[in-house]
């Protein structure tokens, strides 16, 4: 008996560390020759493990074929190494002593674990591998977990079935969303799942709700705009006009009024006039009649005498000087004491400031107030309706507390005002109430100077100057030092945009804000119209500061209304 080696096959074989497997041996080609003299082919198969000292005669056995078969299997179960271990198979027949050679005849191999054969398949992800044709498969043991698959786009992360992190997209940038937030508005995706909103305007700002029967429109800080309800049409009203009448609400916040008939009996305001009467479009007028020359009149000139009536409606004095002494003006903030030294001319002694406490000198006028030539009206202080004592007690909005009271012998007091310091983070650190004369010089209501002290506030500091007024809007300056001069007559010295308004060459203060709260608006004018036809009164409806609330005092407010003042004095 001889051996002839056929065909050597070299594979690798990838399962894990000494699994058994099948190894299947095909046989391909004729096998004839003087090996089919006993109509049997004997072969056996020799294996060799790449790391192994040497072959392995599997069992020593002796695979019998069919002679003549044109091809033939064996399956040969063996224990195969550890993974990328190569491994070569030998077939080689066993002839009988007097067969012929045989021809070469081919054969193939494979190695494979059995089916449904445990394995690991390296994926920590996958659970119940099993070998299946050969490979080791598992199946994804986290279907429906969540995840993290590193993209900022998507949301909802989870593993499919091939174990793959997977997530939704987020919303395309700028699509329409809800971020749950009733304080925004337009909310909008980021592409990054975030809905973001705008935020709703500040509860209390004014809007338009767009319905024309409400008023004082603003918002409620949830995106939604309210107003007042108008009066209902036919509602008694008063249209600040006084030449109409039976004056009426039309359901849409308007108040209009009739006008009188013509030729009825009127008031043109006018004393230079008689027969006044209606021309039937509101229009009062009447006939100009001036006083019989020599009438005795008030040219307003100070410094005149013996007024007298031209004849032609025009009213003129003697220029004549005081006598020395007489207490005076000289329109300088930092002298006190001023009086006529008979020649015409008013001078005062200039004011030591004491030590230690901030001192500061002001200047003002007020716009509803305004008479011309740098002069404001006296008609309250000469019908006796100046208070004694400082009007901005505890029952006003400005809630101060103070004891000044007026000194009758300061010459030109038209009105109370208030003086307050400021810091820089806005807290008031003193307040002073004061009189203001004629020439807009703010004085002490005691010693009639001009500088107002604030004891006890330290002097080596520099403070902002507020100035308030029952029926004007407050203003307030920059950083003054000591024993400054902070003329608000002047156009700058008020800070914020617009805060005084040109007046015959001087600033003045807007008339209007009747509650003194820093803002012009329909609260004023409801304070207004709670006394409209007041007559010789001190009130705060007498905007132009002649003693009678009218029509007049309404087109102030009208002129000015929605002005908003610092919000440093914006109470």
């Amino acid at each position: 008996m001889y051996f002839k080696t056929l065909y050597i096959l070299l594979l690798s074989c990838f399962f894990a560390s000494f699994s058994l497997s099948a190894c299947n041996i095909d046989i391909v080609g004729a096998i004839g020759g003087a090996c089919q003299d006993d109509g049997t082919v004997l072969y056996r198969i020799i294996v060799n493990y790449q790391n192994a000292p040497g072959p392995l005669d599997v069992n020593g056995t002796i695979y019998p074929v069919q002679a003549g078969a044109s091809a033939s299997q064996q399956n040969l179960y063996l224990w195969l190494p550890g993974d990328g271990e190569s491994v070569t198979i030998i077939a080689q027949f066993v002839d009988e002593p007097n067969c012929k050679d045989v021809a070469s005849n081919l054969f193939t191999a494979t190695c494979c674990i059995p089916d449904n054969q445990s394995c690991n398949d390296g994926n920590p992800l996958t659970i119940n591998d099993k070998y299946t044709d050969c490979l080791c498969e598992g199946v994804c043991g986290v279907v429906g977990n969540s995840c993290n698959d590193g993209n900022a786009a998507t949301y909802n992360d989870t593993y499919n079935a091939n174990c793959e992190c997977v997530g939704i997209p987020c919303p395309a940038w700028g699509s329409s969303c809800d971020d749950g937030n009733l304080a925004t508005y337009n909310d909008r995706e980021d592409g990054f799942c975030n809905c973001i909103g705008t935020p709703c305007p500040s509860s209390g700002s004014s809007c338009n709700d767009g319905d024309p029967t409400t008023y004082n429109d603003i918002q409620d800080g949830f995106c939604n705009c309210e107003g007042t309800p108008c009066p209902s049409a036919g509602t008694a009203c008063n249209d600040g006009d006084p030449n109409t009448i039976n004056d009426v609400e039309d359901g849409f916040c308007n108040c209009a009024g009739s006008c009188p008939l013509a030729g009825t009996a009127c008031n043109d305001g006018n004393p230079n006039t008689s027969n006044d009467i209606e021309d039937g479009n509101c229009n009062c007028s009447g006939t100009i009649v001036c006083p019989p020359a020599g009438t005795v009149c008030n040219d307003g000139d100070p410094n005149t005498s013996n007024d007298i009536e031209d004849g032609n409606c025009n009213c003129s004095g003697v220029i004549s000087c005081l006598p020395a002494g007489t207490t005076c003006d000289d329109g300088d903030a930092n002298t006190i004491n001023d009086v006529e030294d008979g020649n015409c001319n008013c001078a005062g002694t200039p004011f030591i400031i004491p030590a230690g406490d901030y001192t500061i000198s002001v200047k003002m006028f007020l716009e509803g107030y305004y008479a011309g030539s740098s002069l404001m009206r006296r008609d309250l202080y000469n019908d006796n309706l100046v208070p004694d004592t400082q009007p901005y007690d505890n029952s006003s909005i400005l809630n101060y507390n103070g004891n000044e009271s007026l000194n009758n012998n300061i010459a030109d007091v038209i009105d109370w005002v208030m003086i307050a310091l400021f810091d820089s983070q806005g807290n008031i650190l003193g307040k002073r109430a004061a009189v203001l004369t004629k020439n807009g010089i703010v004085r002490d209501a005691s010693t009639g100077n001009p500088p107002i002290t604030f004891p006890g506030v330290d002097g080596s500091k520099n403070y902002r100057i507020g100035v308030f007024h029952r029926s004007h809007l407050a203003v307030i300056s920059g950083f003054i030092k000591n024993n400054g001069f902070a003329d608000f007559s002047q156009a700058g010295t008020a800070q914020g945009n617009v805060q005084t308004t040109p007046t015959d060459g001087e600033e003045a203060l807007f008339a209007g804000d009747l509650n003194q709260d820093g803002l012009i608006n329909n609260l004023d004018y409801n304070i207004w119209n709670l006394n409209n036809s007041a007559v010789f009164q001190y009130v705060n409806q007498d905007i132009d500061g002649n003693g009678i609330v009218n029509n007049l005092d309404f087109n102030l407010w009208d002129k000015n209304k929605s002005k908003v003042g610092h919000s440093m004095i914006q109470l």
